[in-house]
């Protein structure tokens, strides 16, 4: 007998055999079971993922001479004949040869007939999106009523290929391709049963090649089988499948670390100058580069690299957002070699690129902190006092601008600005009133000044209208004035210690008029008339005091004895 490959001596003849698509065997199983089969199916994705196959099995469950049922029994006629390609019932065609109108015309006629031994007649057509768009349209009115004897399963790698109108008439399902992890035990699996010793990194390297069909995986173990006999190394592998060896992977990227560009260009010269296609270093490369990434997030990601230690150090000198970048610009690096005449050229354009110094996101964000970090502690450290006129030590604060030296305003130069803005006929005489009231009582740690105020009212009528006086403040001490506003506990707190600078000069209290502004004062107030230059006289006692002293500190100015 003669050999038989290994893809089609382990093909899965039941749904359990099939790997990595339960999410479709088992929907499958289920319409058997619960007699909800469907008269069209499309079975699209990647090649050797496992299309053909299940359609074969999905015909032999729905033919089998003790079904349908959920799993062919692969003993009966019917199966055996499905099995080896020659069931009248189930006919299996291949689109790309026959795909004209002809053909389909041909299929129209006899999908009439009934089954000659089995309850359908299932016609599986293979590369689908071959079919014809005049084709399509022969075959759309007996796909959307066709005999109940009739399943038709389309298999197909390019589903946007097929007409709208007929995905609408079918149900579709998409075949995923398989993980490294998957395709690794199924090697293994076979490797038992055929009696090779394989080592675990060269069955990696063989489920990586394959690029998620199990069909090109069992190819390539076939290969290897050839070459080596029944001992299989993953050098062996690496050789036949021409990638570039580790160590050369690992002096590429500590090239690239290191922006040495001339390095890199030398290396990648010798090896292609040793055999390797150009194409292969730049897929290799990316493929070392994306271990180095994922060993970043997660260690137990990484299977097809054997020198963990390497990935371990080059994992903790770049960032994700430098790495990911590196394996975008080798993916375009390969689309482009693809489509070009001079692959080698492109390659080494690339090389250039990736080795040029970048600095990713990560790193701008950590050096920005550092920096604004540093700031905070120079400003800290540069905070300094000064003793006013009354000998009261005062804090100092500092307005820095990036691009100029700080600015410090003392806390008596603040009260000077105050008091002459409190003069300024710009103001409304509401707001002026209201502002003239408040007292800069201290300076916090941070260089903010503290204003009070003798109750809320005028606290919100200040800064609701601070665009009237702030930027007339800001002007006269030459900088931003930081601020916070609070109503005083008491008119008269005992624990603000009042100075020179505390005292507002304004006009003096003569008679019944304030001099120069001319707003009247209530004179039906005794204890006004009795005040003298003494603040502490007895004239200004009980209840009155309180009355007095809103009257000053709402107007401004001193009592004076009325002479």
């Amino acid at each position: 007998m003669s050999y038989i490959i290994l893809a089609r001596k382990y093909r899965p003849q039941k749904f359990d055999d099939i790997v990595g698509q339960e999410h479709i065997t088992r929907v499958l199983k289920n319409a058997i079971k619960e007699n909800r089969i469907a008269h069209g199916y499309i079975f699209s994705g990647q090649r050797g993922v496992g299309k053909t196959t299940t359609a074969r099995i999905f015909a032999k469950a729905l033919n089998c001479e003790k079904g349908p049922k959920e799993e062919p029994c692969n003993k009966c006629d019917s199966c055996r004949e499905i099995t080896g390609g020659n069931s009248i019932d189930v006919m299996e065609i291949d689109a790309a040869s026959n795909r004209g109108i002809d053909q389909i015309r041909e299929l129209r006629e006899n999908i009439k007939y009934a089954p000659s031994s089995s309850k359908y007649k299932i016609y599986i057509i293979d590369e689908a999106h071959q079919i014809t768009e005049p084709a399509w349209n022969a075959l759309l009115k007996t796909l959307e009523e066709p005999p109940a004897h009739a399943i038709f399963i389309f298999a197909t790698t390019s589903t946007q290929k097929i007409p709208s109108t007929i995905l609408s008439r079918c149900q579709r399902f998409s075949f995923r391709p398989l993980s490294i992890k998957e395709i690794s035990e199924q090697i293994e699996k076979i490797a038992d049963k055929e009696n090779i010793k394989i080592d675990t990194h060269a069955v990696a390297v063989i489920a990586r090649s394959s690029g998620g069909a199990l069909r090109d995986a069992l190819s390539v173990f076939d290969q290897v089988i050839s070459f080596c006999g029944t001992t299989i190394t993953s050098q062996d592998v690496i050789s036949i499948l021409g990638c570039v060896k580790e160590d050369l992977l690992s002096e590429m990227f500590e090239c690239i670390e290191k922006n040495d560009a001339k390095k890199l260009l030398q290396i990648v010269d010798k090896t292609v100058v040793l055999g390797y296609d150009p194409l292969n270093i730049a897929g290799d490369l990316q493929e070392y580069i994306r271990c180095i990434m994922l060993y970043k997030i997660s260690p137990e990601l990484v299977r097809t690299i054997s020198d963990i230690e390497k990935l371990k150090l080059y994992s903790q000198n770049l960032s994700i957002d430098v790495l990911f970048r590196l394996v975008q610009i080798l993916s375009d690096c390969i689309e482009q070699m693809k489509h070009s005449e001079q692959p080698f050229v492109i390659l080494e354009i690339f090389c250039v690129k990736i080795t040029q110094k970048y600095v990713g996101l990560d790193e701008l964000l950590s050096r920005l902190e550092n920096l604004e970090s540093s700031s905070l502690n120079e400003r800290e450290e540069s905070e300094i006092t000064e003793k006013n006129s009354s000998e009261k030590h005062l804090t100092v604060s500092e307005i820095r601008n990036p691009k100029s030296e700080a600015v410090k305003i003392s806390l008596g130069k603040v009260r000077s600005a105050w008091n002459e803005i409190s003069k300024d006929g710009k103001i409304r005489p509401r707001v002026l009133a209201c502002f003239s009231d408040a007292k800069i009582s201290e300076i916090s740690n941070d260089g903010t000044f503290v204003v009070e105020f003798g109750d809320s009212y005028k606290m919100e009528t200040v800064l609701s209208n601070k665009g009237e006086w702030l930027p007339f403040m800001e002007k006269k001490l030459g900088g931003k004035f930081s601020f916070t506003a609070k109503v005083a506990s008491a008119v008269n707190n005992p624990e603000i210690e009042e100075t020179e600078d505390d005292i507002v000069p304004a006009e003096t209290v003569v008679g019944n008029e304030i001099e120069e502004t001319g707003i009247p004062i209530i004179t039906d107030m005794p204890a006004l008339s009795a005040v003298g230059k003494n603040k502490k006289s007895d004239a200004v006692s009980g209840p009155k005091t309180s009355a007095v002293k809103n009257i000053i500190d709402l107007f401004g100015g001193n009592v004076v004895e009325e002479k």
